[in-house]
């Protein structure tokens, strides 16, 4: 009996190590994962969330323990060469979820690009928004060596990742409301994209269209077509 219940849970293991997402999109942990995440209840979720021919842009979802994402400021996933990465040792269920979403957000901007950003629309909606920062920065004496061409940098940039992650993600979070969906949507043009399908997939909607009615109607741009 006992060296049944061995095989059995053997095979368990090996079952849940190897997945699919939509039916063909391979997903292999090569680490284990904590007993809080149900693997493949977040993947059902996933389906039920994103619409498939968005989901199907990734190539594979890779769940273990990557180099890249040993950083600081710290990330739970990352998009490269069509596949997407992911920690094994996320906090939670959910914010495992959101990452995954926030990634595949990437993986359509990586497609859809010019749809996404080339009326300039969504990036004078950014900037209006990192012009609204600065200044709130300076109503609370927040002080920054990063000057106004930093602020008008569309662009990823270290430095302003840093400068933002230093003055802590729970204070930006009550200077942000209203403003932004969350503190890191304001890193980059890319990040505030991604940021926000991730809040419509997996947030909430309606304060991302209050919030940021031009990236709202982008995203559900690519929902309806669905």
């Amino acid at each position: 009996m006992s060296s049944y219940i061995a095989e059995s849970n053997k095979t368990i293991k090996t079952k849940f190590r190897e997945s699919f997402l939509f039916g063909d999109i391979f997903v292999y942990a090569t680490h284990p994962l904590p007993d809080y995440i149900n693997l493949p209840n977040l993947l059902q979720k996933i389906e039920n969330r994103v619409p498939e021919y968005i989901g199907k842009l990734i190539d594979s979802i890779l769940i273990g323990d990557f180099p890249q994402l040993d950083r600081d400021p710290p990330i739970l996933a990352f998009y490269e060469n069509g596949s997407l990465f992911v920690s094994h040792e996320p906090p939670d269920e959910r914010s495992m979820f959101k990452a995954i979403i926030h990634e595949m957000a990437h993986a359509l901007e990586e497609v859809r690009g010019l749809d996404i950003y080339s009326d300039g629309k969504l990036e004078n909606e950014f900037l209006r928004k990192r012009v609204s920062l600065k200044n709130k920065l300076q109503d609370y004496d927040i002080k920054t060596d990063l000057g106004v061409k930093a602020f008008m940098n569309c662009d990823y940039s270290p430095d302003f990742d840093r400068f933002l992650y230093d003055i802590g993600y729970e204070k930006l979070s009550q200077l942000m409301t209203g403003m932004f969906v969350n503190p890191y949507s304001a890193t980059s043009l890319s990040e505030y994209f991604a940021s926000g399908f991730e809040e419509c997939m997996a947030g909430d909607a309606k304060y991302l269209k209050t919030t940021s009615p031009i990236l709202y109607e982008k995203v559900t741009l690519f929902v309806r077509q669905n």
